[in-house]
C-alpha cells in the first residue's frame, strides 16, 4: 500500500470488518531525538502509530494479540505480543516502541529497580530464541544461546535471570551472556518465577524447583496438563494454573497425577 498524499485530511482504508488503519500526514522530516519523536507522535493521541504515521483506528489502541504484560511501577508498564509488538505505558498514554523483529514475543519482565522511578528497563523473550533488552530508550537484541522458542523470563536482576522455552530449554543469563542449565525433562517450559531464593518452573505436565543458583533442578510434580503460570506461596510451595481450568494451589513436594 503506497503512502497517502500529505493533505489536511486523514486517509482511511477499511480492511475487513474489524480492522481500520488510518494514515495522517505528518512532518516531512521527523525529529532526530527519539524521545522527542515519541512525544510528537503520541502525546495526547490514544492511538498507536508508526514513525511514518500509520495509526491503528479500530481496535484501539492497536490490534495485534498481546501475550504478556509486566508492571515495574504505575508509570512503567510493558505489554508484548504478536509480530514483535511492544507497547509501553508511562502514566499518560500507550506508545509502541519498535523492536526491529517480526517474531511473536511470549514473555516480558523487568529487573527490580533500586530507585523509585528509575530508568525504564524491560527484557522480553519470544519465538526462535528471541531475547530483547529495552534500555536507554530502545530495544536491543541479546544472544540467548538457543534457537528454540522461548516462553518465559524471570530473575533477581539484570545480572541473574532465567529464560525458558521449548524442548526443556533453560538458560541462566547475566550481563555477560546466557549459559545452559541442565533440565531433567524435554517438556516445553512455559512459566518461571525466579525472584526469590528458589527458582520455580512450570511446563507441559511438569513443575520443577531449583533451591538456589547452581543447585540441581528437582521434579516437584508431574501433571496431566500444561502449567502456564505459577506463583510461590509465602509459606513454601507454589500456586500453579494451567490448561483446561486446572488450578494447583499447594505444590511443594513430589506429586504425580497418574
Amino acid at each position: 500500500m503506497s503512502q497517502p498524499p500529505a493533505d489536511s485530511r486523514c486517509q482511511r482504508w477499511p480492511l475487513g470488518l474489524a480492522l481500520l488503519l488510518v494514515a495522517c500526514p505528518g512532518p516531512s522530516k521527523p525529529p532526530n531525538n527519539p524521545a522527542s519523536m515519541q512525544e510528537f507522535f503520541f502525546a495526547g493521541d490514544p492511538r498507536v502509530c508508526s514513525v511514518d504515521r500509520w495509526c491503528w483506528e479500530n481496535p484501539m489502541p492497536q490490534g495485534n494479540d498481546l501475550l504478556a504484560i509486566w508492571a515495574r511501577g504505575p508509570r512503567q508498564i510493558c505489554a508484548v505480543g504478536r509480530d514483535g509488538t511492544a507497547l509501553h505505558y508511562s502514566g499518560n498514554a500507550w506508545r509502541r516502541e519498535p523492536t526491529s523483529v517480526h517474531r511473536d514475543l511470549h514473555g516480558v519482565w523487568a529487573p527490580p529497580s533500586k530507585t523509585r522511578g528509575g530508568a525504564e528497563e524491560f527484557l522480553a523473550v519470544g519465538a526462535r530464541g528471541t531475547l530483547l533488552h529495552f534500555r536507554d530508550g530502545r530495544w536491543q537484541w541479546r544472544d540467548a544461546g538457543t534457537s528454540e522458542d522461548l516462553y518465559a523470563i524471570s530473575g533477581r536482576g539484570r545480572r541473574s535471570f532465567y529464560v525458558a522455552g521449548a524442548k526443556g530449554t533453560l538458560r541462566h543469563c547475566g550481563e555477560a551472556g546466557c549459559v545452559p542449565v541442565k533440565v531433567p525433562t524435554r517438556a516445553t517450559l512455559r512459566a518461571l518465577d525466579g525472584g526469590g531464593v528458589a527458582l520455580w518452573i512450570g511446563g507441559d505436565g511438569v513443575v520443577l524447583r531449583q533451591a538456589a543458583v547452581g543447585a540441581p533442578l528437582t521434579l516437584v510434580a508431574t501433571l496431566k496438563t500444561a502449567i502456564n503460570a505459577l506463583r510461590p506461596r509465602d509459606k513454601g510451595g507454589v500456586w500453579a494454573a494451567g490448561r483446561d481450568g486446572s488450578l494447583h494451589p499447594r505444590l511443594e513436594r513430589e506429586r504425580r497425577d497418574d
